[in-house]
């Protein structure tokens, strides 16, 4: 072990078996920061973050293209309801709620292009019961049983999964790679280093205008900063409770084999 590697292994050993939850996430941001000064661990973490990239750019690469796709599919809909007078209340307000996504006045954690399937296939449900568009209803489902109308699937278009399959490739990265193990302490990171600035960044933001779909962002921001007197306070039963030992194993797994590495 160098010197490096001896001084980075004291400072870990200052805060990981620390069994006081304040006690640790703080020590744990201030063993990033020093790291982060260490310059051949800055490079190697810098090195192994842009492992995942390559999954993050496909992933956007085939939002694009299910996106497009569900435009082209809304449109066909949109004009098949208009030319042929389907007055439906349940109708109108899914393309409504198609419009909002689109506009981003809504978002979705799913990803944006299963939000537009969720707004899309209802219509659809609506027409099935309708014995004169079948024809143009039975374009966008698959069926169990044609004849009986048994729908297996709405709009199962391969662009959606193809993104979907990206998003879990990236869910698998995040649990099993080290770059996805550093992306998760890097999260740590910002919620204890600006937890609170960024909820109050957030509310700020939706509060000037409602409409601009940043309501998640409050929700989960707001969530996190349930969790911030856990990090920061000195005198509370919550402050007494035991750091989240997945990320504790986690940072340990990690730590370890990215010191014997350099």
């Amino acid at each position: 072990m160098n010197d490096k590697q001896m001084l980075l292994d004291r400072y870990y050993q200052t805060f990981i078996n620390l069994k006081r939850t304040r006690d640790f996430f703080i020590g744990l941001a201030d063993y990033i920061d020093y790291a982060d000064l260490v310059p051949d661990f800055d490079k190697l973490t810098t090195e192994l973050s842009k492992q995942g990239q390559p999954l993050i750019d496909r992933a956007n690469e085939l939002e694009a293209k299910a996106i497009a796709r569900f435009d082209e599919v809304k449109t066909d809909i949109e004009s098949y309801v208009a030319t042929h007078h389907l007055d439906d209340e349940r109708i109108k307000k899914a393309f409504e709620e198609y419009d909002g996504f689109r506009q981003g006045k809504a978002t979705s954690s799913s990803g944006m292009p299963n939000a537009l399937h969720h707004c899309l296939y209802p219509i659809l449900e609506i027409m099935r019961d309708m014995t004169e568009h079948r024809d143009f209803f039975s374009k966008y489902v698959t069926y169990f049983d044609r004849d009986n109308m048994l729908v297996r699937s709405y709009l199962d278009l391969p662009e959606l999964n193809e993104y979907n399959e990206a998003r879990a490739a990236i869910r698998t990265g995040t649990t099993t790679t080290l770059w996805g193990e550093l992306n998760e302490i890097a999260q740590l990171y910002q919620i204890i280093k600006r937890g609170q600035e960024l909820w109050q960044k957030a509310k700020d933001t939706y509060n000037a205008d409602p409409s601009s779909g940043n309501y998640m962002n409050v929700f989960n921001f707001g969530l996190l900063s349930g969790e911030l007197p856990r990090m920061t306070m000195t005198r509370s039963w919550s402050a007494r409770r035991m750091p989240n030992t997945s990320s504790i194993w986690s940072w340990k797994s990690t730590r370890r084999q990215i010191t014997n590495t350099t």
